[in-house]
């Protein structure tokens, strides 16, 4: 501004001094002074103007500057929010981790118990087969026994009655 000023200064000074004149014809040194008092004038009101539209200018940026920091709030608190969502989903995906291996885990020891269950059942199979066996050997042992048993008992009735005749015989 003050550079603007000492250029306007001087050249209005030197145009009065050194007789440069504008086209128009001039009426004398008094209508000099005249147009430098006007054109001072004119330049003080475009400084005005200069100094207005500045401060509009500032007035509009230090709006848009509280503006872009609310946005920048906004943000934040958006960020903030996302942070936070994300920090739960990752505490949800971590118990979900766990839980998971847990079940791996647990299904390790229930494939495990499978395996055991199906050998302990081959293993009731084979006993079942060989009671079967042995129910049936039993079975037939048990008629050789009723066969005996009643062999014996017919034995048995036989040498009692021999024993009667044998006494009988004897006593006479």
């Amino acid at each position: 501004f003050f550079v603007f000023c000492l250029f306007f200064f001087f050249f209005f000074f030197f145009q009065a001094e050194d007789g440069i004149r504008d086209v128009e014809r001039s009426r004398g040194l008094g209508d000099v002074y005249k147009r430098q008092n006007k054109e001072l004038y004119d330049t003080e009101l475009n400084v005005e103007v200069k100094r207005l539209r500045e401060q509009y200018e500032l007035s509009r940026l230090y709006t848009k500057k509280i503006e872009l920091q609310e946005k920048d709030d906004e943000h934040k608190k958006r960020l903030e929010e996302a942070s936070s969502q994300t920090k739960k989903c990752e505490d949800k995906l971590k118990a979900l981790i766990s839980e998971k291996e847990a079940l791996i885990s647990s299904n390790k020891e229930l494939k495990d118990i499978c395996k055991n269950i199906k050998e302990e059942n081959e293993i009731l199979k084979a006993n079942a087969k060989a009671l079967e066996e042995y129910k049936r050997k039993s079975e037939g042992e048990k008629e050789e026994l009723r066969a005996t048993c009643i062999k014996l008992e017919t034995d048995h009735k036989e040498l009692l009655e021999q024993k009667s005749v044998l006494v009988y015989y004897l006593k006479k």
